[in-house]
């Protein structure tokens, strides 16, 4: 599917759903392997979807389009996040910090 039968896929199921049903996160586990022991982290990010998405596509993330933060009142976009929002909220950073530590370790030996 293209990112844009994507969200609109989306906001075809949640179509009449109250704000207060309209809940959302992006997840992110990572699995790192070494030496035959399994070590997993795991972020994620929560916001809402509104009614009608941003304006704004980036291509081949389709869900920042729909996720917004009422905190911030943006959606979880580049065009729209200052770098530091953009780095608080960023589910993927989160979860690499997790395993730094066992890399280092694993690197510095």
């Amino acid at each position: 599917s293209t990112d844009e039968e994507l969200i609109d896929y989306a906001l075809e199921k949640m179509r009449g759903l109250p704000r207060a049903k309209r809940g959302a996160q992006l997840r992110l586990v990572l699995a790192l392997v070494i030496e035959g022991k399994t070590y997993t982290a795991e972020a994620k990010i929560r916001g809402v979807i509104p009614i009608k998405p941003s304006d704004t596509r980036i291509k081949g993330f389709p869900y920042r389009s729909l996720l917004y933060f009422p905190k911030l009142t943006k959606f979880y976009n580049t065009d729209e996040m200052t770098p530091e929002e953009n780095d608080v909220y960023n589910h993927r950073k989160k979860a690499l910090e997790e395993l730094k530590p066992i890399l280092r370790r694993y690197l510095n030996g």
